[in-house]
């Protein structure tokens, strides 16, 4: 990478990190007048000019430490200062190839004509990660995941999709031509590894796009039941709920108008509406996944296991990667929780589990293994077509299962 290329993305990296910073507290679920962007508590020192100076000004802001904690700015300080260095080694991931398989990236032709697509793939997903780091330092600092993030994550990553197909991950496909076979590189789309099927193009796929993007509308607002007083007065009670806040013009609006974007884009038909439609769908499996997840953990433990904010948060991942990477990152997110949690079980007795950094996490290492792990085997696992759901659908009966066990043995512990 040219040393004009690195420059930028030290700077930029830097800047994104104080952005970052502003949003961590900002948008915390109660806001922390942390940092030089938000009026200093009551009996602050005075602020200074140079408080503003990305990383530097972390230094100068020991000196609330009085107020906000010991240590407080070490965090946000290492955060604008690895942030570029984090985005420079991931250039150079990309750039080089390293989601491709070394067949292809080993021909440098072959690697240069895929230049502009792995840098353009490079740029969304450094959006992307800007956006997992805020929210993985909020999760963990309030167990919670805000709108402020995934609403416009996810309404960006469509609106991306639409304009190009390069915002999708590249994927390996062989074609038999005579006596040998000659490897293409492919975007992943909604249908892969099989080929694009024609019915996603017609009316049926626009009804499909359509339901998916107002059930995602539909799931932001107020929505509560209650049905004590019988199902009249609990229909009543419903929709009064739904315009209680005042966030329901929004919303109404992000629907009509995602309502009218998709039909223009649908009209256009071509790449636009493939990689929109592969959004759509990422969208749909991403949250449906982890809703499901949700709902069965909440049925056989009796209480709520994960929140919802980790529902919009996987399906502002599956809008960006897709329905295959996000379904892969929810599976792998597991095994990087699993030495943190134990230790903070062991060192503090907290057993409540931010989820949201752990999807994250998850999610960041299978695009980063992306070549080994699409290629290497998931492209034939998803490949089984109507089985692969059957699977899923035992998987979470047996999760399920497990998680009743777990309860009955926890109740027996703890009644001794």
């Amino acid at each position: 990478m040219q040393l004009l290329g690195t420059t930028f993305l030290v700077v930029f990296g830097i800047f994104a990190g104080a952005w970052a910073n502003w949003a961590i507290y900002r948008w915390a679920w109660v806001p922390r007048a942390i940092g030089p962007w938000r009026a200093p508590l009551k009996g602050a020192p005075p602020r200074r000019w140079s408080d503003r100076l990305p990383i530097l000004g972390w230094i100068g802001l020991r000196r609330e430490s009085a107020l906000h904690g010991r240590g407080y700015w070490i965090r946000p300080l290492l955060l604008e200062l690895l942030l570029p260095v984090f985005l420079v080694l991931m250039a150079r991931h990309y750039l080089s190839g390293q989601l491709i398989p070394d067949f292809v990236r080993d021909v440098p032709e072959r690697l240069a004509d895929l230049q502009s697509w792995l840098r353009l793939l490079f740029a969304f997903h450094a959006l992307l990660a800007v956006l997992l780091i805020v929210v993985t330092f909020i999760d963990f600092d309030d167990q919670t995941i805000p709108d402020a993030i995934t609403v416009p994550g996810t309404l960006g990553s469509l609106a991306i999709s639409a304009l190009t197909l390069n915002a999708r991950l590249p994927e390996l496909r062989l074609a038999d031509l005579g006596s040998q076979a000659v490897g293409e590189i492919m975007p992943v789309l909604s249908s892969s590894p099989a080929d694009w099927e024609g019915t996603r193009d017609g009316v049926s796929g626009l009804g499909a796009g359509l339901l998916i993007y107002l059930m995602w509308c539909f799931a932001l607002a107020n929505r509560r039941w209650i049905g004590r007083h019988g199902w009249r007065k609990g229909i009543d009670y419903f929709m009064a709920g739904l315009i209680r806040h005042s966030n329901w013009r929004l919303l109404l609006a992000i629907a009509a108008l995602g309502c009218l974007a998709i039909c223009v884009v649908w009209a256009r038909q071509g790449d636009a509406w493939k990689g929109l439609f592969s959004s759509l769908v990422g969208l749909a499996v991403g949250g449906a996944t982890v809703w499901a997840v949700r709902v069965m953990a909440a049925a056989t433990l009796q209480k709520e296991a994960m929140g919802f904010g980790d529902v919009t948060l996987m399906a502002m991942i599956g809008s960006a990667l897709g329905w295959q990477a996000a379904m892969l990152g929810f599976f792998l997110a597991p095994l990087t929780a699993i030495a943190i949690v134990v230790v903070q079980a062991l060192a503090s007795g907290e057993r409540a589990v931010a989820f949201g950094p752990y999807l994250c996490a998850g999610s960041a290492l299978t695009v980063a293994a992306w070549d080994a792990i699409w290629n290497g085997y998931a492209a034939m696992l998803f490949g089984l077509g109507p089985i692969l759901p059957l699977i899923l659908i035992v998987a979470l009966c047996l999760m399920g299962i497990l998680l009743w066990m777990w309860r009955i043995i926890e109740s027996r512990i703890g009644g001794y």
